[in-house]
């Protein structure tokens, strides 16, 4: 089930899903507070803070220099609305802070597929997280708690680090429900070598439909009976 690559046998892909928490919508005028991460099929969800470090709220360099460490490692990742803010925040740290880019990685933004595929009154994760009822559930925060947090406040990033972990894991929760829609989710194969298998999940509980009808071509169409 697994494939040789030189002398690196890969199994399951390492899939990285992440969020940000900032003191603003650009990082002209903002600071990034907190980035959230967890690795795919792991419990603990990881939320370093700009504090960590050092006092100074207006330096972010080692949260965006060590967050690059763990997006380095995965083989592809994970966000919601995260093409459109989320990387461009860090790349702009990135920039400012002399660093570099971040390593180039197939990023799967799950708004994409909200947007194009379902027809819900908004696509923020909030309002899929409700629809579909998950486990877990993002965490409110007041305007005075986010004002507080900009300015260094302890409780208040404690706050911000608890509803960054939230979002974490009701994207991960939601990832799973949109899995048999995601059409832009890299094969598993590619991973594994696994050929007679479902490609999003790894199943062998898989049977044929038929085929699909393309311009020049047949496909032959397969259903996984275990992520659908």
């Amino acid at each position: 089930g697994s494939v040789q690559i030189g002398a690196q046998v890969m199994a399951e892909p390492r899939i990285l899903f992440f969020d940000i928490e900032s003191t603003g919508l650009n990082a002209t005028f903002g600071t990034i507070l907190c980035i959230g991460s967890k690795w795919r099929g792991q419990k603990r969800v990881s939320v370093p803070t700009i504090l960590d470090s050092n006092k100074n709220m207006l330096d972010d360099k080692d949260l965006v220099t060590e967050f690059a460490k763990t997006w380095n490692e995965a083989d592809y990742v994970v966000s919601w609305y995260g093409k459109r803010f989320d990387v461009p925040m860090i790349e702009t740290k990135m920039l400012k802070h002399r660093l570099g880019p971040l390593a180039p990685k197939y990023h799967l933004d799950l708004w994409e597929c909200a947007r194009k595929q379902f027809k819900l009154h908004s696509n923020r994760l909030a309002a899929f997280e409700q629809f579909l009822g998950t486990k877990d559930t993002k965490s409110a925060i007041d305007y005075d708690s986010w004002l507080r947090a900009a300015h260094g406040d302890r409780k208040a990033i404690a706050e911000v680090v608890d509803h960054c972990k939230q979002d974490v894991l009701v994207l991960e929760q939601v990832f799973d429900r949109l899995r048999p829609w995601l059409d832009k989710e890299p094969p598993r194969a590619l991973f594994t070598g696994e050929q007679d298998s479902c490609p999003s999940c790894g199943s062998a509980h898989i049977e044929r439909r038929g085929f699909k009808v393309a311009a020049t071509r047949l496909y032959k169409q397969l259903h996984c009976g275990d992520c659908g």
